[in-house]
């Protein structure tokens, strides 16, 4: 009698767990004008979306989202280093192509309604990705940061590295284009580039550039990748935030996976100072730590209209290896910049008074327990009752045995 029970209990269940599932990856159909038929795209959230809602989110767009392959690396790359607060918090939309060498290329002289023009429909893509993907995602998170990166491999990156020299270069902030099919005899980019270059135009974006070493394609895409970074250090106002890099012993496939990781670390570290910029500067032995840190976030809104500051739980993370190096000046100076941005970051105020009692200062580590002790009850509404407990007994027994 009792499987009957236990099977219906089960049906009853199991519906409502799926009906409770909130889909982090949906497709959605969007009619297209620019190429005047429907077009698909593809929304990933990072797994932990639902469960920080005030997090604000770049949107990074990626060419090739229907092919699965490619996008999936892309996504799970992301995914990966978003949620371990290595990239910028971002929302991933795969753009799909029916015919992506058409899609991707730039257009020839010639008649386009003619049936046998060949020339490429870049013009309409950039139209479609302006005028109708992007207002559509903007609906659906209208809370996202007004930051947005495109990145596309192959011909996918050729489309990248025209858009960022075009006119329509301000479409997107961010590019990251890898292992661009720059090939001999197809210099259009480059030269469309040279000539805006020359009439004083400049592009205030970061752009990342990749290239492999091995096989043929990437000998003549690594000397396109050359060609571009040349034209910019023979212009070196053009305003770009430009990282070029060339990947040895990888080929045309393998490029990408390293290329993803490169190209959003170093967008991640051209718009905030990580524990990796922080290291070199203590290294260098930089003189006014937190003055350069404030200039360079300065420059950033000044320049690019744009900054993102680690979250305080990595900025707890270096001052305590600091710390744990006994490298306590540059540990207290950021702990105190960092609270500066973030007063009622419980944890960041321990490292700190741990930091003290390191050092063997006593009394400034009592202080500074006692200022994490009136901080703990200035956010005791935000805490579950068992975990803020939890937390001002340590607080006390840590003054007691201190005292």
């Amino acid at each position: 009698m009792r499987c009957p029970v236990f099977f219906f209990l089960l049906f009853l269940v199991v519906p409502l767990t799926a009906q409770d599932e909130q889909p982090l990856e949906t497709t959605y159909t969007i009619p297209s004008a620019a190429f005047g038929d429907d077009r698909q795209i593809t929304v990933y959230l990072p797994p932990n979306y639902y469960e920080r809602p005030d997090e604000k989110y770049t949107i990074t767009y990626v060419l090739d989202g229907h092919y699965d392959p490619f996008i999936d690396l892309v996504v799970k790359t992301i995914e990966y280093n978003t949620n371990t607060r290595n990239y910028l918090p971002t929302i991933v939309v795969g753009i799909h192509a029916k015919s992506r060498g058409w899609e991707f290329s730039l257009p020839v002289p010639g008649d386009k309604d003619d049936e046998e023009y060949e020339g490429g429909r870049a013009p309409e893509l950039q139209r479609h990705l302006q005028e109708e993907v992007i207002p559509f995602v903007e609906k659906l998170f209208p809370t996202a940061r007004d930051f947005k990166t495109l990145i596309g491999h192959s011909s996918g990156g050729t489309f990248v590295l025209h858009t960022v020299f075009s006119e329509k270069s301000a479409i997107f902030d961010a590019y990251i284009a890898i292992s661009a099919a720059l090939r001999p005899g197809e210099q259009q980019v480059v030269e469309a580039a040279a000539a805006r270059l020359r009439a004083g135009a400049t592009f205030p974006r970061f752009l990342y550039s990749s290239a492999g070493t091995v096989g043929e394609r990437e000998e003549l895409f690594g000397a396109g990748l050359h060609r571009v970074d040349s034209l910019l250090k023979a212009h070196p106002g053009h305003g770009l935030l430009w990282h070029p890099e060339v990947f040895s012993g990888q080929d045309h496939f393998t490029v990408v996976a390293p290329s993803v990781n490169g190209g959003l670390l170093a967008l991640s570290r051209a718009f905030r100072v990580d524990a990796s910029v922080f290291t070199d500067l203590i290294n260098e032995e930089t003189p006014d730590l937190i003055g350069w840190v404030e200039n360079f976030y300065a420059v950033r809104e000044n320049e690019y209209g744009f900054s993102d500051y680690l979250p305080a739980s990595a900025i707890t993370s270096i001052v305590r290896h600091l710390g744990s190096k006994q490298q306590f000046r540059a540990a207290h100076d950021i702990a105190d910049w960092g609270l500066r941005k973030y007063p009622e970051a419980f944890w960041l105020s321990n490292a700190r008074a741990l930091l003290y009692e390191e050092e063997g200062d006593l009394p400034a580590a009592r202080k500074a327990y006692r200022n994490t002790l009136v901080l703990l009850e200035r956010i005791k509404e935000e805490l579950e009752e068992e975990r803020y407990l939890q937390r001002r007994t340590q607080l006390e027994n840590r003054l007691k045995q201190l005292d």
